[in-house]
């Protein structure tokens, strides 16, 4: 898994990846969110989270599908 920095590169709008961020945390917290036009939207918490508040992203990867 490759994290990307926000500060090089967004993820498509609208697509669901995985997120580092900090928020008022001395861990970096991992989750799930979407970046929108000036925010994002993280599963993790209530309310709109500012584009400078996410630090990494990366895609989630895809689950295997049964072969058999």
């Amino acid at each position: 898994m490759n994290w990307i920095s926000t500060k090089e590169e967004l993820p498509a709008e609208g697509r669901r990846v995985l997120v580092g961020m900090h928020a008022n945390t001395d861990w970096p917290i991992i989750t799930v969110g979407v970046c929108c036009e000036d925010h994002w939207l993280i599963d993790a918490e209530t309310r709109p989270v500012g584009m400078q508040e996410v630090q990494y992203w990366t895609p989630i990867a895809n689950l295997p599908r049964n072969q058999g």
